[in-house]
């Protein structure tokens, strides 16, 4: 049986490596916004990580998720401080370590464009309409060029479409 897979964000990476990879057993994979901004003109600084490290290592974890949303997705200050506000921001916080992970993986947020190639399985990029537009791009240009890319945009918040939206897309692309 064909195995399907869908990856979220940086998660979009490692399935499209693996999907590269031949061999995989892969029959379809369903991305959500995967976020190579540098091939949307947002290209990652290469420091990064290395701040993120050091904020999340000096117990600054509220400051490593502002400065991600802020320096790397590219949320304006007023939206950061909503999120601040928000009632899941001790929940981000939790998971600040993981921004370290995220941005190591990404590198510059280029598209990757040889293990793009590489994908001979069909890939749907999904992207809400309520996101970035780097996100947005990304999504668009992620689909264009792999050889059986297609994007789709669904409503939805920044970075995330409801489950009740996403499920049935993916449920008909799955499908054939």
């Amino acid at each position: 049986l064909p195995v399907y897979a869908f990856g979220m964000s940086s998660g979009g990476l490692v399935v499209l490596r693996e999907a590269a990879r031949a061999g995989s057993g892969l029959g379809a994979v369903v991305l959500f916004e995967p976020p190579f901004t540098g091939a949307a003109g947002r290209p990652q600084a290469p420091n990064h990580a290395a701040l993120l490290s050091e904020l999340v290592g000096s117990d600054r974890r509220g400051d490593a998720v502002a400065y991600f949303m802020e320096r790397i997705v590219g949320l304006p200050p007023q939206a950061v401080e909503g999120a601040r506000r928000s009632p899941s921001w001790e929940g981000m916080k939790r998971i600040a370590h993981t921004l370290v992970y995220d941005t190591t993986l990404l590198g510059d947020a280029s598209l990757p464009v040889e293990t793009l190639a590489a994908v001979d399985v069909p890939v749907l990029v999904v992207s809400s309409r309520e996101s970035t537009p780097a996100l947005r791009e990304a999504a668009r240009v992620t689909a264009e060029a792999l050889p059986r890319g297609v994007h789709r945009e669904l409503p939805g918040a920044f970075h995330q479409v409801p489950p009740e939206q996403l499920a049935p897309v993916m449920r008909e692309f799955f499908a054939g």
